[in-house]
């Protein structure tokens, strides 16, 4: 329940699950469907919106605005009406689907994070433009405005309310200005030391439940990259470390303008990591003959492909090309 100075009010309700399924506002009820934990459609009296995801994710890839969702009454039964599958409404044919009002089509970033809506003619109908933590301010076109266009997505797994400003983050409230959850963590102090923290960069992670903030394009085994990238990427408990390849100290010794932060690197398992020889001392070969090293150590103790291998040694010349010329 969210009290207003004025006496107003509006009320949330929830299934068994804790998914938001009903907002009571102002005298509009707004019904909520979902599939799993992903948000399939939202219905009013006069019309309803789906939205449709990229498979498996939280990504946003269409509003499909059709005639309101009918609720479908079901019988009480109880000894005295006993259940009947030839009187369950629910096991009947339902209405004939009408075709849809209008199709409007998201673009988001690379966080997923919705930035504009087009509609089927590819006219810009709303833009987006938000602060780091995810307050964002709506322009919509003059023809949108009127049909009643809007887009309440923010970050993946997030619903913008009006009535408060906050975002409704599955499990928990999200506040942008503060860029906090305002609901504790679940299981409390297991999850983290800080409760109402979001993630530790806004503009390379994410937390679409609102339980376990992940970097939106996670380092994998055998991931080939600038050590920065890979490292921004790396999450605690993932059991990957970054591996300079070639390794740093004999690179900075044959590589000029060689800086440790954006070298070639791949990912791999600690385990195997710790099998990998380390180069010390004054290296007096060439970076051709450095990289050759470094790669048959890579073969020998890591489950590193030949594909991964090979995107190292180009990856190298490229950053390096005057090292590497003949």
């Amino acid at each position: 329940m969210l009290n207003y100075p004025s006496s107003d009010s509006t009320e949330y309700r929830y299934d068994p699950l804790g998914r938001r399924i009903a907002k009571l506002s102002q005298g509009k009820t707004t019904l909520y469907g979902w599939d799993g934990d992903v948000l399939a459609f939202e219905t009013q009296d006069d019309a309803a919106v789906h939205y449709l995801f990229e498979p498996g994710s939280f990504i946003p890839l269409a509003q499909v605005h059709t005639d309101a969702i009918q609720g479908v009454k079901v019988p009480a039964w109880n000894q005295y009406n006993p259940y009947d599958p030839e009187r369950d409404p629910l096991l009947q044919a339902g209405p004939e689907p009408s075709a849809p009002r209008a199709v409007y089509y998201y673009h988001a970033d690379h966080l997923g994070t919705p930035q504009a809506l087009t509609d089927a003619q590819g006219q810009l109908a709303l833009e987006m433009d938000y602060q780091a933590w995810g307050e964002a301010r709506e322009v919509i076109a003059e023809v949108a405005a009127s049909a009643g266009i809007r887009n309440p997505l923010r970050f993946q797994g997030q619903y913008h309310d009006d009535e408060s400003g906050l975002h409704y983050n599955r499990y928990r409230y999200y506040d942008p200005e503060i860029g906090r959850f305002i609901s504790r963590d679940p299981i409390g102090l297991l999850g983290d030391i800080n409760i109402h923290s979001y993630a530790p960069n806004p503009v390379g992670w994410i937390d679409p439940l609102g339980l376990a903030r992940c970097p939106c394009n996670p380092c994998s085994k055998y991931d080939v990259g600038p050590y920065d990238e890979l490292k921004r990427r790396s999450a605690s408990g993932d059991n990957l470390d970054i591996h300079h390849a070639m390794q740093k100290h004999p690179a900075s010794q044959v590589v000029v303008g060689y800086d440790p932060k954006t070298a070639p690197s791949i990912a791999v398992p600690a385990g195997e990591h710790e099998q990998i020889p380390t180069r010390k001392g004054v290296y007096t070969g060439t970076a051709r003959d450095l990289l050759a090293s470094d790669i048959r150590d890579l073969r020998k103790h890591t489950g590193a492909s030949n594909e991964c291998l090979q995107r190292l040694i180009s990856l190298n010349k490229e950053m390096y090309p005057a090292a590497f010329k003949k």
